[in-house]
């Protein structure tokens, strides 16, 4: 348990980027096609805060989205999914 204890402390803080740069783990197609729809949902998120309010809940709406799919990633592994 402690490889993937290590696997999703890595993902919660550095995301796909992270689990390529520190593990030899392979991830799955659908964790790619998932982190892809995580942040066009992010990115969709935050323009709608910019134009429906100010700056400072756009970064507001990014750090929700953000920990948000850390949560998602992190749990996905510990789980025993999202890598082969």
């Amino acid at each position: 348990m402690q490889g993937r204890l290590w696997l999703a402390a890595v993902a919660f803080a550095g995301h796909i980027p992270g689990i390529k740069l520190f593990t030899r783990a392979r991830l799955t197609p659908r964790l790619v096609r998932a982190n892809i729809v995580a942040v066009a949902l992010t990115l969709a998120a935050m323009a709608t805060a910019y134009a429906l309010a100010n700056p400072f809940t756009v970064l507001i709406t990014w750090l929700i989205a953000h920990f948000t799919w850390s949560i998602i990633f992190a749990t996905w592994i510990l789980t025993g999914g999202a890598l082969d």
